[in-house]
């Protein structure tokens, strides 16, 4: 018999990795059928243990299907509300909150998500690289050929697709509507920016420092150098 390929679990609590396994899940299916044309409605809800000992704490996975012979509905949600990454706290809060609170609606809304995620990339142009302020469209513009041409290309893709791109022009806390796959592609250039700007840039400042480090020990150790130290 084909054994069961095992899921990976990563605790929104405290980060710990393991594999779920029967000790660690528990699953309910909520089934019932409803009076319209809708068909069968379904919830699966799914407790998640974490394995460590020290944390120990339980998400919760919540799936609703509505199925037919005409159409699927999926809705997903989770709780606590986990993200695909976590951004490094050198990155303004703000740009953090954006984000973070963007991910966690984006299946429920992709309208709100659409708006805050457009906010975080405003913020980061404008703390980042300190453009003139002006409306988003704009303030791109403002960074071509300063930035690499293949993060230019990223982000020039993500502006001219669908309803994002129609509306780069409009001020950022209009609501938009946009469908999932654009909001996942707008929040997916927000992290690779996020790499290619904050993370890249805190990473080359810790080189440089300790290569200075590095430099000046050396120096110290050459003969004929005074200490540090020595009046």
């Amino acid at each position: 018999m084909k054994e069961k390929m095992r899921e990976n679990y990563e605790c929104p609590y405290c980060g710990c990795h393991s594999i779920l396994t029967k000790e660690t899940t528990n699953k309910i299916a909520i089934g019932d059928w409803l009076p319209d044309d809708l068909g069968q409605k379904q919830i699966n809800i799914e407790q998640r243990l974490c394995a460590n000992e020290l944390c120990g704490k339980s998400s919760f996975l919540i799936v609703g299907a509505t199925i037919n012979p005409y159409r699927q509905k999926f809705m997903k949600f989770s709780h606590p509300v986990t993200v695909p990454t976590n951004i490094p706290d050198y990155v303004p809060q703000s740009i953090r909150d954006d984000y973070y609170e963007s991910f966690s609606i984006k299946d429920l809304s992709p309208k709100a998500a659409a708006t805050l995620a457009r906010r975080c990339l405003q913020g980061m142009l404008r703390d980042f690289w300190q453009v003139k302020r002006a409306r988003l469209n704009k303030e791109i513009e403002q960074i071509k050929g300063k930035v690499e041409p293949i993060t230019w290309d990223a982000i020039d893709a993500v502006r001219q697709i669908g309803n994002i791109g129609a509306h780069m022009e409009e001020d950022i806390n209009v609501i938009i509507d946009v469908d999932e796959g654009e909001v996942d592609l707008l929040l997916q250039l927000i992290v690779d920016l996020i790499n290619d700007w904050y993370v890249a840039r805190e990473e080359r400042d810790k080189r440089s420092k300790a290569l200075i480090a590095a430099a000046a020990n050396k120096k110290a150790l050459q003969p004929g150098t005074p200490s540090p130290t020595t009046p």
